[in-house]
């Protein structure tokens, strides 16, 4: 389980989130093998109908890819197999920069 300053501030930074209208709610679920080691949830599922968050609160997702590719690169990253250095070229021909010969008048 999560000790108790872990906790109290994993809830500290979801109350700051509502209060501060970054979100109007959000919820949490911690899980590792298989057990869950903690749940809270904070703020609305829906502000003008005033309904809490609930745990089976449904929410839509959106632009997910951006994260993860992210994800994606960093593990590429980990694993030696890319480099962020190189150019993005070398992984996708398509965006290879050609550059145009100026013809002299």
């Amino acid at each position: 389980m999560l000790d108790q300053t872990a906790i109290h501030q994993l809830k500290t930074a979801l109350r700051n989130s509502v209060e501060n209208n970054e979100v109007a709610g959000a919820n949490l679920l911690v899980i590792k093998d298989g057990n869950e080691w903690f749940y809270h949830e904070d703020g609305l599922a829906d502000r003008e109908a005033g309904l809490p968050i609930a745990r089976d609160s449904i929410f839509r997702l959106y632009s997910m890819t951006k994260p993860i590719t992210a994800a994606s690169i960093m593990i590429l990253v980990e694993r030696g197999v890319i480099d962020l250095f190189d150019p993005v070229s070398r992984y996708l021909p398509g965006l290879k920069i050609r550059r145009s010969r100026r013809t002299a008048n």
